[in-house]
């Protein structure tokens, strides 16, 4: 491949950025996008993939179409790190032994599929790559290592480069950073040799598209493997670009044909782009999701970039061999890192708790728990179950201890301990947050230095508020309040509504909130509310300055929260969970609970009660039938119980019954129409829409 070939590929990786699709599509890698971006955000990368594609050059004058076995086996020092929130994504340590053994499976062309290569061609030219992985046994700093480093941070939720924390020396390690969310919906992606920004050189990928075992499974364990080719200099066999079945295209490997690209495994009729020449579709470096090789030419062009300065030179030296621990002299056991989870941080009272060892690096021997306010108060064994008599937030202490040394976990205010018993049966209840702190029955989660506080910088009502300071959060932070719990079998037909004020910090803010409900002390939640972005504005237009609510009629909203699947429970919490993608500040007041029926029509003398149209506009119709002559009023009261507007006063005789109510000056929201005959009120709720 001469120059001009050279400054060919580097353009069709820059022309593959100049869509904006991407970001909206879920796409199987992401190398192609992220290696364009890079190489547009920094010029200066250019000239370094030059000097990797001049090296490719020399190296296949010299070695296309070999199938002689090479002259060294390189073998790669990895790193896996977890990052993780305690979720699904902190895979097991057997999870990564896994990805590893088929990604050196593969590479050495040890995989038993191979009988499965569609046709003899491609069989003869399946390549053993002689290339091999281990994890590395020592860190940078020398310190021992089991190659698998656990990071507990909200950037698993995001996926991107600023996600690539605790980077270990690219030119040394091969780092892999294991994620639940990748945010420009790729399942993984790598940086092709010279074209990483600093401090960033590796893959990320998807917790489930690693290995074949916990969370990974078959059909994607070769992801991690097409990635590793991206890392070692390979493109899509289509080329340069992330649409595959799009246009015939090239990969400047001299044994692959000239392909679209395929995402499904068909092995017949796959001359495509030149009859008579078959596609490979099963390469490792398609999408077709049924791959199982690589070519020699491959290979060889991976194999080329050990021999380029800079790059990937040091990675598979027998130095850099000693220098990670590979080399068989590593530390064979590590002392521990402590951690722990447990199957729930909320319970109610007497409600067992599981508490699970999940120390990394080293395993552990033994172990010493210790349980604030729990039964028993403390544990020597990996597992144990725990019950807190009383209500309250209590601290948990682990050590974990092995041969080679011991390390200690406190996790203060870990456990919150609710009562079983609800602290509020009756309706209306109001919270607008007007004391001195936010009530000591709400309990705050903090997931981030900026959590729910609340503030007299607004309000709807009276002079305070709650609100997340979300100008200050971290991306991806996620924090919650949660209310005391209610008896809703002591407050016939609820209706829970909460006052609003959110902004976008611009239209492609996505803030999260969500409101749940529990009937279990916590252990469970129930997703009644949720909105986002634009939805969840409360004004039309982005605020890129820190947004405060200045006026109450336009800039606030009410909200309601559906708990019907709860009217028959005894004892239901509802939780607050903001999750923040670097918007604007959000804020909340009058959290109310009110009933709407408190008495059978038949009990006041008045049958078949109903309102029409429900929701309203201008004006709704109330109709009923008194069974006998009395005195009757009938007005209009909102949320908080206060009259909007007079319907009927006086005098009324037995039979049908009907009066007109003008909606037309009420603003959208829930109200209710009380009708009092012979003082004995009925209620009704009626929604006006806009």
């Amino acid at each position: 491949m001469g120059k001009s070939s050279i400054l060919l590929l580097l353009g069709s990786i820059i022309w593959a950025c100049s869509g904006s699709s991407y970001a909206q599509e879920k796409k199987f890698c992401g190398t192609t996008e992220a290696v364009a971006q890079a190489l547009k955000d920094y010029p200066e990368l250019a000239e370094s993939r030059r000097q990797v594609e001049e090296s490719r050059q020399a190296f296949m004058a010299n070695h296309s179409g070999s199938t002689e076995a090479a002259a060294v086996i390189y073998t790669i020092p990895v790193v896996f790190h977890i990052v993780h929130k305690y979720g699904p994504e902190n895979i097991t340590d057997a999870q990564v032994h896994d990805a590893m053994a088929i990604l050196n499976r593969d590479f050495r062309k040890k995989n038993a599929d191979t009988s499965a290569i569609a046709t003899q061609h491609f069989k003869d030219i399946a390549a053993d790559c002689e290339i091999e992985f281990k994890l590395a046994k020592k860190d940078p700093n020398g310190n021992c290592t089991n190659g698998i480093d656990r990071i507990v941070s909200n950037e698993t939720y995001i996926g991107d480069d600023d996600s690539k924390l605790n980077y270990w020396t690219g030119s040394k390690y091969l780092n892999i950073w294991v994620v639940n969310n990748i945010s420009s919906g790729a399942a993984g992606y790598s940086y092709l040799p010279g074209s990483a920004p600093s401090g960033k050189d590796g893959i990320i990928i998807l917790y489930d598209y690693v290995g074949s075992i916990g969370s990974g499974s078959v059909s994607r364990s070769r992801s991690l493997g097409h990635e590793v080719g991206h890392y070692l200099d390979l493109l899509h066999t289509w080329g340069g670009s992330n649409s595959p079945g799009v246009a015939c295209g090239n990969d400047f490997v001299n044994d692959t044909p000239t392909t679209k690209g395929w995402t499904s495994c068909t092995l017949t009729n796959t001359d495509v782009c030149n009859s008579g020449t078959p596609e490979n579709v099963q390469n490792y470096m398609e999408y077709s999701y049924c791959t199982n090789m690589f070519t020699d030419d491959q290979k060889n062009v991976m194999r080329s970039v050990f021999g380029v300065s800079q790059f990937r030179y040091v990675l598979a030296s027998s130095g850099n061999a000693a220098f990670t621990g590979i080399d068989g002299n590593g530390p064979a056991l590590c002392s521990p890192v402590a951690d722990f989870s447990s199957s729930t941080k909320l319970a109610c009272a007497n409600d067992p708790v599981t508490f699970n060892d999940i120390s990394w690096r080293g395993a552990p021997a033994s172990w010493a728990w210790s349980f604030q306010g729990g039964a028993p108060s403390a544990s020597t064994t990996s597992s144990p179950v725990v019950t807190y008599a009383a209500p309250g937030i209590y601290s948990v202490t682990m050590v974990a201890t092995n041969g080679v040394g011991f390390d200690s976990e406190i996790k203060t205010g870990y456990i919150t301990i609710f009562s079983s018993v609800a602290s509020y049966t009756t309706a209306p209840y109001l919270e607008g947050f007007e004391g001195s702190t936010i009530p000591t029955d709400w309990t705050v989660f903090n997931e981030s230095g900026v959590t729910w506080a609340q503030t007299s910088s607004a309000k709807y009502a009276g002079t305070k508020c709650i609100m997340i300071n979300n100008m200050s959060n971290t991306s991806g932070a996620v924090d919650e309040i949660v209310t005391p719990s209610y008896d809703l079998t002591k407050m016939p037909g609820p209706i829970i509504s909460f006052k609003l004020a959110y902004a976008q910090k611009s239209s492609t803010t996505d803030d999260i909130l969500e409101v749940f409900a529990s009937d279990d002390c916590g252990k469970t939640w129930d997703s009644r509310f949720s909105k986002t972005g634009s939805l969840l504005a409360t004004i039309a237009a982005p605020q890129s300055s820190a947004f405060y609510p200045t006026s109450t009629t336009t800039q606030w909203r009410n909200e309601y929260v559906n708990v019907s699947p709860f009217i028959n429970s005894t004892n239901v919490r509802l939780k607050f969970k903001f999750t923040s993608d670097r918007g604007n500040n959000i804020f909340i007041d009058n959290i109310n609970i009110n009933a709407y029926l408190s008495v059978k029509n038949e009990d006041a003398g008045i049958l078949d009660l109903s309102l029409f149209p429900n929701p309203a506009k201008q004006a709704a119709t109330v109709r009923f039938i008194a069974e006998k002559q009395g005195v009757a009023s009938i007005v209009v009261v909102d949320m908080l119980g206060r009259k909007v507007a007079n319907v009927f006063d006086g005098k009324i005789y037995s039979g049908e019954q009907e009066y007109k109510i003008d909606t037309s000056e009420l603003s959208k929201g829930v109200y209710f129409v009380n009708v009092n005959f012979d003082n004995v009120i009925i209620s009704k709720p009626l929604m006006i829409a806009e």
